[in-house]
């Protein structure tokens, strides 16, 4: 048994120590495979991608959630809203002091060997060690690659949640690796045998889904939660607002209540993964009608 358990540790170090000098030539079998995903990381300032799941422990993405992250799918010909993703990205790692200069997205985008749909994760966090005072804000990065399965447009059954309330700061835009909150309420949701659950902030105002924005329309008006409500400044909420102001629609982004919602006609969540339609949020019911505007733009 320890000869079989050095054989697999030995494999393991050789997939963690292979450099990939021009990922341009790399496919995903030159990655570290699981049964989901495909793996591949870089350290510090080396720009040296190796394929491997293996990092440093302790590291600042552990200890501290000391990092961003981007969730984007790939669509079989390109990366959806890709340099959205990128500026909200660069965004965050201001806000976080992480050294701007080693972002390449062209590196990212060279990774991709696929003409199916797939469903990348790109994780940036500071490098180095420190406790609360960082020394450094060099970064290290890790890309996921695995299938993506479209999901279902329609969602049977939300809930609003009783447990978690999201609070407004400097950085509650950004997707930050200190996604407790989500979990949480993830834990809430299937407690209650909800499909989603909307998340209000700490004064009682709408503020998002479970890992989505939130959308509602009352007659031609169009709704969405402010970024003071707590919600994340997501890629799929600015392309929608984009798409529906270009075309004459009157979109209000504000501070609202669950009973402003539960007079919406229709509700929708959105993500990078798309749009769902909201069936129900506990006892009000809405139309499950597209909207064929921005069901376009997915």
């Amino acid at each position: 048994m320890d000869e079989i358990q050095l054989l697999f540790d030995l494999f393991q170090q050789y997939l963690t120590n292979q450099h990939l000098d021009n990922p341009k030539k790399c496919t995903h079998s030159n990655g570290y495979m699981s049964d989901f995903e495909t793996v591949y990381f870089s350290m510090g300032k080396s720009n040296q991608w190796k394929s491997g799941s293996a990092f440093p422990i302790p590291n600042r993405a552990m200890a501290f959630g000391d990092g961003l992250f981007e969730t984007m799918i790939f669509d079989g010909e390109k990366i959806r809203f890709f340099e959205f993703h990128v500026d909200r990205l660069r965004k965050g790692m201001k806000l976080l002091h992480l050294d701007l200069s080693q972002l390449n997205p062209d590196v990212i985008l060279s990774f991709i060997n696929s003409t199916e749909p797939q469903r990348i994760k790109w994780t940036v966090f500071r490098a180095g060690a420190g406790k609360y005072s960082p020394h450094t804000g060099q970064i290290n990065q890790v890309l996921q690659i695995a299938p993506f399965k479209k999901k279902s447009e329609i969602s049977l059954q939300a809930v609003i949640s009783r447990e978690v309330f999201l609070v407004p700061s400097m950085i509650s835009q950004c997707k930050t690796l200190n996604s407790l909150p989500y979990v949480l309420a993830a834990l809430e949701r299937e407690k209650r045998g909800a499909n989603e659950i909307i998340l209000l902030d700490h004064k009682g105002n709408v503020s998002e889904a479970g890992a989505s924005n939130i959308f509602w329309s009352i007659g031609e008006e169009i709704f969405t939660p402010s970024l003071q409500a707590g919600c994340i400044e997501g890629v799929s909420r600015k392309v929608i607002l984009q798409e529906l102001n270009d075309n004459g629609f009157k979109v209000k982004e504000g501070l609202f209540k669950v009973d402003q919602l539960r007079q919406a006609d229709r509700v929708w969540i959105s993500n990078a993964t798309g749009i769902t339609y909201l069936k129900s949020i506990e006892e009000t019911v809405y139309s499950d009608d597209p909207v064929p505007l921005i069901e376009n733009l997915f």
